[in-house]
């Protein structure tokens, strides 16, 4: 009772603070007064009032600050904003339409990127490596025709290296009939590849080289010392001669 004038005062002072626009002010000038008089339903409701209108007005700096930062296309520090945003006033529609937007960039230069780098990798013939960048950009968008498309032409083409690979690391495999065959007929279907590439123009060289060799018939000359029993792999026994 003894400090009622005051508060009575002190609660008019932070009505005219309100009206005026002055809320930091106002919510001090209220917490002076229930610092007197804890039970005062006025000052609770004025304080009450004045917050929300504060928590207001920053959710708006919030939301202003982070369409700044999506116009300068700065995506973290406008998500940074949104989300500060959604703090202050949870269930808000307009935060979780801008965080979703922003997401939705995120992911699109995400995948802008990784496209890219794939599209590098196999200018640089590194097959493996682009269906690696192609599986994350599927991972972001199971329905991106371009990842699918690349993926699929790139696993092709790491496929076709690594048979070309094999024949040039082991052309002792061409003697077998059926594998002359297969190698041949890949040997024509990277030949149809145009232009082709570095690594792939060497590999066709190398190749047509070995499949050429492996169908020359050789002259060859044994000789022996009538003692020792001869076989030789694909043609049979020679027994001894000399």
């Amino acid at each position: 009772a003894q400090s009622l004038d005051q508060v009575l005062k002190l609660i008019t002072q932070g009505n005219d603070l309100q009206l005026n626009g002055d809320l930091k002010q106002a919510k001090a000038v209220y917490e002076q007064a229930l610092a007197l008089d804890k039970q005062s339903v006025t000052a609770k409701q004025q304080l009450a009032a004045v917050n929300a209108r504060l928590g207001e007005a920053e959710f708006t700096r919030q939301m202003s600050a982070g369409y700044a930062h999506l116009q300068d296309n700065d995506m973290t520090r406008a998500k940074a904003a949104f989300e500060q945003a959604r703090r202050l006033k949870p269930g808000a529609t307009e935060t979780s339409s801008a965080i979703a937007q922003i997401d939705t960039r995120l992911i699109n230069d995400e995948i802008s990127t990784l496209l890219q780098t794939a599209t590098t990798l196999e200018a640089q013939e590194k097959w493996g490596e682009a269906v690696a960048a192609y599986d994350k950009a599927l991972a972001l968008d199971t329905n991106l025709d371009q990842a699918q498309e690349g993926k699929q032409y790139a696993s092709s083409r790491g496929q076709l290296d690594a048979r070309l690979e094999q024949t040039i690391a082991k052309p002792e495999r061409l003697a077998d009939t059926a594998v002359h065959d297969e190698v041949s007929s890949i040997f024509e279907q990277a030949r149809q590849i145009s232009p082709a590439e570095p690594r792939l123009a060497v590999q066709l060289q190398k190749v047509e080289k070995l499949l050429a060799i492996a169908t020359v018939p050789l002259d060859i000359l044994f000789r022996s010392d009538t003692l020792t029993e001869v076989s030789l792999v694909r043609v049979g026994a020679l027994g001894k001669f000399s």
